[in-house]
């Protein structure tokens, strides 16, 4: 309790602390990233923008970071936490990726995981040595009758911990809120 004087008199004020969960994000509260096809392409990229749902995560995002890549997002700090949306020379969408320096890959199948509508083809691979890894996964992405494809990369600090598999990475925690929110924009 404390003590409130105004014009010579004086209360008794008690403070009080809420503890009520935060309601819900609504339509004005919500965090939606876009990139679009015309900002790509004035940016040297494939004609090919994208949208995703951020909201209720603690990613930031970054535009056009650095030649070549659409959007990057990092979570907390606290170890590795992230997402990035790159153009792929054509000539790279068929296999994992394997000349990308840095990886091992964790396996050499293909496994499908949901992103947008659509089961889209991911590579599982690990990045980095000892307590210093992440673990994360590759994803093709295209649009039909647009030329260009994309690789969305979404990744997490490991430790030595074995390689869940992309779909098992994929339902944690931003993953799981937004790779089902990611949308192929033509314009």
């Amino acid at each position: 309790m404390n003590t409130l004087c105004t014009a010579g008199r004086c209360a008794l004020v008690v403070a009080s602390l809420s503890l009520v969960a935060p309601a819900p994000a609504t339509a004005k509260d919500k965090r939606i990233v876009t990139v679009t096809a015309k900002e790509a392409k004035a940016k040297g990229l494939w004609p090919l923008g994208l949208t995703l749902n951020i909201t209720d995560t603690s990613l930031s995002s970054s535009r056009f970071p650095q030649k070549g890549v659409y959007l990057t997002m990092s979570g907390p700090p606290g170890g590795p936490l992230g997402i990035r949306v790159r153009k792929v020379a054509l000539h790279k969408v068929t296999g994992p990726f394997k000349a990308e320096p840095g990886l091992t890959w964790s396996s050499d199948k293909k496994e499908l995981i949901m992103v947008g509508k659509r089961k889209r083809v991911a590579f599982a691979f690990t990045r980095g040595k000892s307590l210093a890894r992440s673990h994360g996964c590759n994803v093709h992405l295209s649009a039909p009758k647009v030329a260009g494809k994309l690789l969305l990369t979404f990744y997490i600090g490991a430790g030595k911990s074995k390689h869940p598999g992309c779909k098992a990475l994929g339902q944690l925690k931003p993953f799981n809120t937004v790779l089902p929110s990611v949308r192929l924009l033509k314009k």
